[in-house]
Formats: structure tokens, C-alpha cells, sequence
């Protein structure tokens, strides 16, 4: 049976949410002022070119599709920082249940126990 989440743990999940999101914005803003640019590839990539390296990275619709998931990514940590100090915060939305803390940690956005209670997210409990 998993236990409540402490409030140490829910720190931790709380100071890695907020690492995950320092560096999604900034590749956000990266991406974004290449693709603003009109080149799919960031400065930063640029001159790792000009030294010889050579970083795989995607071009046109690819680059626009790869802002929009980590935009999409930092939505969900942006939400989960929100209602992290709720008092129901890692209980799975379909059934109630707690959420172990061992897939908390691996992505502390999850919001159900993806169906180990029988139920997928977005179902109506019957």
C-alpha cells in the first residue's frame, strides 16, 4: 500500500519539477528564436556546426512539432507546480487511490495509476 506523500518528499518532487522547468523554458526560448529567426536551428547549435560538431536536429515542421511538445511538457509541470501542495495531490484521478511515490518520482505529473484500479484516465468510474 503506498504511503502519503511527506512533505519532504513532496519537496523533492517539487524542486525537481521546478529544475525540469528551468530547463524546458530554456529550450523553449531557444527553439522558438530559431524557428523566429526562419532557421530551424538555435545559435547554440550553430556553433557547434562551426567547430565540426555536427548535432542531430530537426528541420522545418520537426522543429515546430518538437517546440510544441516541450511547450506541451512545460504546461504539465507548470500545472503539476500548481496543485502540488493540494491535499490530493498523487492520488489517481479515476479511482482515489494513492499513487506510489517510485512513479511519482519517475514523472510527477501523472495523474493516475494508468489503470492498475481498472479504470484509464478520462473514464467515468462505474
Amino acid at each position: 500500500m503506498p504511503e502519503v506523500l511527506s512533505v519532504r518528499r513532496r519537496e523533492a518532487l517539487r524542486l525537481d519539477l521546478e529544475d525540469q522547468q528551468k530547463a524546458l523554458i530554456e529550450e523553449v526560448c531557444c527553439l522558438s528564436r530559431g524557428l523566429i529567426a526562419g532557421s530551424s536551428v538555435p545559435r547554440r547549435f550553430r556553433s557547434e556546426q562551426l567547430s565540426g560538431e555536427v548535432p542531430e536536429l530537426p528541420e522545418g515542421s520537426k522543429a515546430a512539432e518538437r517546440l510544441e511538445a516541450k511547450a506541451r511538457r512545460l504546461r504539465e509541470i507548470s500545472q503539476t507546480l500548481a496543485r502540488i501542495d493540494h491535499v490530493d495531490f498523487g492520488s489517481c484521478e479515476c479511482c482515489g487511490d494513492l499513487i506510489p511515490f517510485g512513479d511519482l518520482a519517475a514523472d510527477a505529473t501523472r495523474r493516475c495509476c494508468d489503470g492498475r484500479c481498472g479504470q484509464l484516465p478520462g473514464q467515468v468510474p462505474t
